[in-house]
């Protein structure tokens, strides 16, 4: 399955909605939930580099893969990097980089998906993301 070619959003459930500015609270979610089960294969959505790969949470086994483009970066959540790569590779659009998560054995209730946050590659903290959703719909990320 090539999770970014589906473009199943993740609506609301009992742990919330999946949609860019949904409320979580005293803020506001900052990327857009993708449906995906557990296992799934992700496939980079763009021509970038590897960048970053980190930990969604602290103490936890969740994952995150940054890839940095010419003009924009996403950071794809509850995706665990396949050991065919490491951060500084360089990869195609299409490329196969990893598997999805199981992001609902942390929360119960919650749909199962992988989470897109966006931003200018030139945005080095994350102070501004990014509205992925009309990128996905057409299903490309321009970078």
């Amino acid at each position: 399955m090539r999770v970014l070619d589906i473009h199943e959003f993740r609506e609301c459930d009992s742990q919330g909605c999946g949609y860019f500015g949904a409320s979580r609270g005293n803020r506001k979610h900052i990327g857009v939930d993708l449906v995906a089960s557990p296992g799934d294969y992700v496939y980079s959505p763009f021509d970038g580099e590897i960048t970053k790969y980190g930990w969604a949470y602290a103490g936890a086994n969740y994952r995150y893969i940054e890839i940095t483009g010419k003009t924009d970066k996403v950071r794809l959540f509850y995706t665990e990097l396949d050991d065919a790569f490491d951060v500084g590779d360089k990869i195609p659009k299409g490329q196969f980089i990893g598997i999805a998560q199981d992001i609902a054995a942390r929360y119960p209730g919650i749909t199962p998906h992988i989470h897109v946050e966006k931003y200018k590659a030139t945005d080095v903290n994350r102070n501004n993301p990014l509205d992925p959703t009309e990128d996905l719909k057409k299903k490309e990320l321009e970078v």
